[in-house]
């Protein structure tokens, strides 16, 4: 097991959000956040009580982390799981028990939370899939029975929409157009809140145009729910049950995330860590 002082000076970030560099921070201390990119908010300074940093410590961590990758690649959370995948291999790449070099990305990271799991006698919730099988693909949501968008396809489609938005435009504002499509095809069901898309809303298209969703609902899968914004979720805080408020309708909860993600764009937040 790689010693701290090597983690720190060794380790860098690949994530999006640094829910790594959250989870390896509570093994470091105050002093040292700062060499691994993370500055406490204003509030916690002065009271970062680091915990022990052992093997047994660490695994507790890691088993935490692979439940949490399973929940997501199982629900085909596609950067949810991605974010996951690389902080089971940070943890695999601190232990180095063999793991720190896997490299198998299929099926949303199951093959390395299966990997995981199964080494270090954690709960394996597929059992003896390999967890590459092309049951995994997300098939819901196209009419050819292929996967969706990669990974890389989603976070390009990201990128575009935050350079956009930095000139004060949207992407993916358009119109369902009923030139190219029967008349009962010109409504639609989102598949993400079952409300109807009609002619005029604000929309992302998928599978050349044969799909759409509420613009909103469709940064929901990427950005994720409410509390994922304000870092209530559980990737952020252990052991939370916070999502979307169940006051809101799946359509309203979307928007809401929506325009907390577009607001942090222009104005971030403070956080308890930067990378």
């Amino acid at each position: 097991m790689k010693s701290l002082e090597e983690v720190i000076i060794g380790y860098k970030s690949e994530t999006l959000d640094g829910r790594d560099l959250s989870r390896l921070s509570q093994f470091v201390p105050e002093d040292k956040l700062k060499d691994i990119g993370v500055t406490l908010k204003d509030e916690f300074a002065g009271k970062h009580v680091p915990t022990d940093y052992t093997r047994e410590n660490v695994l507790a961590q890691l088993e935490k982390d692979v439940d949490f990758g399973f929940e997501k690649a199982l629900n085909r959370r596609g950067i949810s799981a991605s974010l996951m995948y690389s902080v089971v291999s940070m943890w695999n790449w601190i232990l180095e028990e063999g793991l720190e070099d896997f490299d198998d990305y299929p099926q949303y990271g199951l093959p390395l939370f299966k990997a995981t799991a199964v080494k270090y006698g954690f709960t394996n919730p597929i059992g003896n899939d390999t967890g590459a099988e092309e049951e995994g693909c997300w098939h819901d949501l196209r009419s050819d029975g292929g996967c969706s968008q990669s990974l890389d396809q989603w976070i390009s489609l990201l990128h575009e929409h935050e350079v956009h938005l930095s000139r004060g435009v949207s992407s993916f504002r358009g119109e369902v157009s009923c030139s190219d499509r029967s008349s009962e095809r010109c409504v639609m069901d989102c598949p993400h809140c079952n409300e109807k898309v009609i002619p005029g809303d604000a929309i992302m298209a998928f599978n050349n145009g044969d799909l759409v969703m509420h613009r909103a609902c469709g940064m929901r899968g990427i950005i994720g729910s409410v509390a994922h914004q304000e870092q209530r979720c559980a990737c952020f805080v252990p052991g939370s049950d916070e999502g979307d408020p169940p006051d809101m309708t799946r359509r309203e909860a979307a928007e809401a995330a929506l325009a907390i993600w577009e607001r942090n764009q222009k104005h971030p937040p403070g956080s308890g860590w930067v990378n």
